[in-house]
């Protein structure tokens, strides 16, 4: 397993618990220690408590990732939203927000919220065909339940290592993290 740190999460072993107990208290978000790499593409969350909004993102952000952003709604982040089961990128600034977007899914072009007892997955496809493989990840994919739900391309802004992110904002919440999970079970 990764070592984490963060914000306003409590991290015993493989379980991440939101610390803040006020509604609508800043956001708390952990980062993994080690990015993801080709060897370790892949990681999960399986929600165990959503709390009181179901507020949780799992995602994927820079090693500078803001403590207080749920992953995808600042610069060079993606992630996957359980409440209203949208993923947001946001790479670089535009002129109205730095604030990420919501999208539906790519594969099925709806949302995916998530709920108690449902296992988020995010991953990254990384280029190694072609005559010239560049090892840095070129698609970032989404899972619930172990179903893909499609994947968009990055931006060079992420290169060259990606960290798994996570961000909660509903007091209650808890989630079991995994990643060392099969990713080669995902259909």
């Amino acid at each position: 397993q990764f070592a984490w740190t963060g914000e306003r999460v409590k991290v015993d072993g493989n379980v991440a618990t939101y610390t803040e107990d006020a509604e609508g208290a800043e956001v708390g978000r952990i980062q993994a220690e080690q990015p993801l790499t080709p060897k370790r593409p892949y990681f999960e969350i399986t929600i165990d408590e959503g709390g009181s909004q179901n507020w949780i993102g799992i995602g994927l952000a820079t090693q500078e990732y803001p403590g207080n952003k749920q992953p995808g709604w600042d610069l060079t982040s993606v992630g996957y939203h359980a409440d209203d089961g949208s993923y947001y990128r946001c790479p670089i600034p535009d002129e109205m927000s730095k604030s990420g977007r919501p999208n539906n899914m790519p594969l099925n072009g709806k949302p995916m919220p998530c709920a108690k007892g449902d296992v988020m997955g995010i991953g990254l496809e990384f280029d190694d065909r072609g005559p010239s493989p560049t090892g840095f990840a070129r698609r970032v994919f989404f899972t619930k339940n172990k179903q893909y739900l499609g994947s968009v391309l990055l931006e060079k802004q992420f290169h060259p290592c990606i960290y798994p992110t996570i961000g909660f904002n509903s007091p209650g919440a808890k989630v079991t993290i995994d990643t060392e999970c099969d990713f080669s079970s995902v259909q």
